[in-house]
């Protein structure tokens, strides 16, 4: 595809049935992720959080993946910070639905409150998004709510501490919004860059 996506649970099946082609199916999961994140930005302050976020006069180096990493470029949340880590599973809507996302140019809310939880969630109970871990581990039927910073760039365990002591006041703006507005079961994660997404391959590799 391009992209990498976890959990790889998208069943290509549907897939190969409702779109000609990569392209399509990427460019509507585009589409449904976009539509849906400006539905979520009527009842959560997200740009809000990101204002209170700077105002914390900490220096919280930002992620620079933009080109390669779907959450991330494809985010209509307007943060620099936070972003929707769930996949989209396209796949899963009707006919009738995918060609209402590539041809009307106002989706309705209604579009999206009912079509969400057969293409937000995940099967099952539990979900990890990325190498299996408590770090990654999260309810497969909730919205995944991942905070970002490019810890690579932290100078000092001092600043490393108070950006986790911001991610945790974040994630309960975001709990508190969520329960008041939305009542959707939700999950936190933390994306710090830190390439250890591939260290389950590279133990296969030294096994061999």
């Amino acid at each position: 595809m391009g992209y990498r996506f976890y959990p790889l649970s998208f069943d290509m099946q549907l897939v190969q049935e409702k779109f000609a082609n990569e392209s399509d199916f990427l460019k509507c999961m585009a589409l449904y992720k976009q539509g849906f994140e400006r539905f979520l930005s009527r009842f959560i302050p997200f740009g809000q959080i990101d204002s209170f976020i700077e105002k914390q006069g900490v220096f919280i180096p930002k992620v620079d993946d933009l080109g390669s990493n779907f959450y991330h470029k494809f985010s209509a949340l307007g943060s620099d910070y936070i972003y929707l880590r769930n996949n989209f599973h396209v796949e899963n809507l009707d006919i009738d639905d995918i060609m209402d996302l590539f041809t009307r140019e106002s989706i309705p809310v209604s579009f999206y409150e009912r079509t969400f939880k057969k293409v937000v969630f995940e099967k099952g109970d539990v979900s990890f998004f990325g190498i299996p871990c408590d770090e990654t581990k999260a309810l497969s039927q909730s919205l995944v709510f991942e905070f970002a910073f490019k810890q690579t760039e932290c100078q000092t365990l001092e600043q490393l501490n108070s950006i986790r002591k911001i991610r945790d006041q974040v994630f309960q703006v975001l709990e508190d919004a969520n329960q008041k507005e939305l009542k959707i079961a939700t999950s936190y994660l933390t994306y710090n860059m830190i390439p250890n997404i591939f260290k389950g391959e590279e133990k296969e590799r030294n096994r061999g």
